[in-house]
């Protein structure tokens, strides 16, 4: 069965959507952002990380980031316990 004119049309804008003021499939826009992501991860950038006390950031890769954002959460908890421990034992 082949599609005439007007239901082809149809179907392909039901695909797309607009962004930016330009049509776009999804195609279009999943590789804008893997490019955008690969040029992030090639330039590297810098982020504040911790408890958002604007003492530490971290200059880097993506990867290099998360990592140092991953340590900094998790010592933070760790303190974090270790003060509730103390609490529970009544020790200042």
């Amino acid at each position: 069965m082949s599609e005439n004119h007007t239901d082809l049309v149809a179907r392909l804008r039901g695909q797309c959507w607009q962004y930016d003021g330009y049509l776009h499939t999804a195609a279009d826009l999943i590789e804008s952002q893997a490019k955008e992501i690969e040029r992030l991860k090639a330039s590297g950038l810098t982020l504040g990380v911790g408890d958002g006390d604007g003492k530490l950031f971290v200059h880097g890769d993506y990867d290099s980031i998360k990592a140092a954002q991953a340590y900094i959460l998790r010592v933070g908890e760790q303190a974090k316990e270790i003060e509730r421990l103390k609490e529970a034992l009544g020790e200042k």
